[in-house]
């Protein structure tokens, strides 16, 4: 486990959720999450494609 050198974190978190939650919150909550093991790249693509309010004039 220690030699893959993290590559699979995506998993790792994704198990952990499915774990951890359903013990700490009602059954409706879980079911609505997105807890997939992609998810952490897909919200960084979405957040690539919003504009940044850096360079936002008021």
């Amino acid at each position: 486990m220690i030699l893959c050198r993290r590559e699979d974190l995506g998993r790792r978190i994704s198990v952990l959720l499915h774990h951890l939650l359903p013990s700490i919150s009602t059954p409706a909550v879980p079911a609505t999450l997105d807890m997939a093991e992609d998810r952490g790249e897909r919200l960084l693509l979405s957040l690539e494609n919003v504009p940044s309010e850096a360079g936002a004039t008021r």
